[in-house]
């Protein structure tokens, strides 16, 4: 906004004195400048070549789906398209995932829970050692995993114990088990 009256400049600095308004300006003595407002228009939307967009999506879109990737790594970048030019590209590096690794335990159970002289566990082939600790943490047995049927319980007083088995693959699963 610019004041109109030829005495516009003493209007304007005279309305702030100390900190304080002491002659208003008068809004009828501002108008509109020449200068346009900056309106957003889109997006362009890059990926890994930050020189060329990849495309242009007009709108205030707040999502854009990227597909046919041939990496894995990344980089994505946006930059807004306003009336009055361009922003800077902000970017983002990520990665493709291209395989889940299979969880082993999916093929492993416990049982019986509750249980008493024993524990059974299936799926013995993956799994290398076994321990089991009580509430305060103290292992009460650990034992590597060979292939026999069951793991012998006889000894533990009744109470709650944490089955944690351990996989070739040095991952681990633990089980909240009840001795009775």
């Amino acid at each position: 906004m610019i004041p109109v009256s030829s005495n516009t400049h003493n209007k304007v600095n005279g309305a702030a004195k100390n900190g304080r308004f002491n002659n208003p300006v008068n809004p009828n003595d501002l108008v509109v400048s020449n200068k346009t407002e900056k309106q957003l228009e889109g997006f362009n939307i890059y990926l890994n070549d930050m020189e060329t967009p990849l495309d242009y999506v007009e709108g205030t879109v707040t999502a854009y789906e990227f597909t046919n990737f041939e990496t894995e790594s990344n980089v994505a970048g946006v930059q807004s398209v306003y009336s009055t030019g361009l922003s800077d590209i902000v970017t983002i590096d990520f990665e493709v995932i291209t395989s889940v690794k299979e969880n082993i335990f999916d093929n492993i159970s416990v049982y019986p829970n509750p249980f008493s002289n024993y524990i059974d566990v299936s799926g013995k082939e993956l799994i290398s050692s076994i321990r089991i600790t009580n509430l305060l943490g103290q292992v009460v047995l650990e034992q590597d995993f060979d292939s026999k049927s069951s793991i012998n319980t006889s000894q533990l007083p009744n109470g709650i114990y944490l089955v944690t088995l351990f996989s070739v693959n040095n991952d681990n699963i633990v089980y909240r088990m009840f001795k009775y």
